[in-house]
């Protein structure tokens, strides 16, 4: 038995809004919950939260490609790109039907909910990028994975629409601002996207991360990295 995606709602922010919520299926207690979001430039969170579950932040803001000089709150920019995109997640424990956010941006977002298994934890998270200057192929990072892991990879690029994705991986089938993640389910080992880019080389910012997981474990595990958790309003 594998990991199996439950539920997927994309928020396409039609009113271009800094702040709002919106509903999602009700989750189911011990499944992933992954958020992932694309934005413009320098992006800056205020919260993010689910109304029954606690979601914590990636700290791609503290990555080297980064600048790594991010605090909390800030997604994952890089330098000179135009765009931010990030990646929130919990295990969650039931009961949420609605996502609500602030942010310096407007974001657009996708909401995976996956089941199949019963604990998960972070397994790596990297960054890539390029700025609108210099532009380059959309290219993400290199992503380690366990024996079992599920792989995002989620494109902001700043001149193009993201078109296609490099086998095994999966683009999700619905494009927000141009743009829309790629997923790997029951993967393992190294995997990078390599994204099909309308405008060729482009300026970027990717945000990736691999969630290992096991059927046999029980209770919220702890995520690696040292995630933020922004306070819930």
């Amino acid at each position: 038995m594998g990991v199996s995606i439950a539920n997927i709602t994309r928020y396409p922010n039609s009113g271009n809004l800094g702040m709002a919520s919106f509903s999602i299926p009700t989750t189911v207690a011990g499944n992933l919950l992954v958020v992932m979001s694309v934005m413009g430039a320098g992006a800056n969170w205020v919260y993010l939260t689910a109304n029954n579950d606690t979601l914590v932040q990636i700290p791609f803001y503290g990555l080297a490609v980064f600048g790594g000089g991010g605090a909390a709150g800030d997604a994952a920019y890089f330098p000179g790109s135009g765009v931010s995109a990030d990646i929130w997640w919990c295990t969650t424990i039931g009961n949420s039907n609605l996502i609500s956010f602030e942010c310096s941006a407007n974001p657009y977002l996708w909401v995976y909910e996956l089941t199949g298994a019963s604990g998960w934890a972070v397994d790596d998270y990297e960054g890539s990028g390029a700025s609108s200057t210099s532009q380059a192929p959309v290219v993400g990072p290199s992503l380690n994975g366990s024996s079992q892991d599920v792989y995002f990879s989620v494109p902001a690029t700043d001149l193009g629409n993201v078109t296609a994705v490099s086998s095994p991986w999966t683009l999700d089938s619905t494009s927000l601002f141009g743009d829309a993640p790629a997923y790997i389910l029951n993967g393992s080992g190294v995997e990078q996207a390599t994204f099909t880019d309308s405008h060729g080389n482009d300026g970027f910012t990717i945000a990736a991360a691999s969630f290992k997981y096991s059927a046999s474990l029980c209770g919220p595990p702890k995520p690696t990295g040292n995630p933020y958790q922004l306070p819930q309003y």
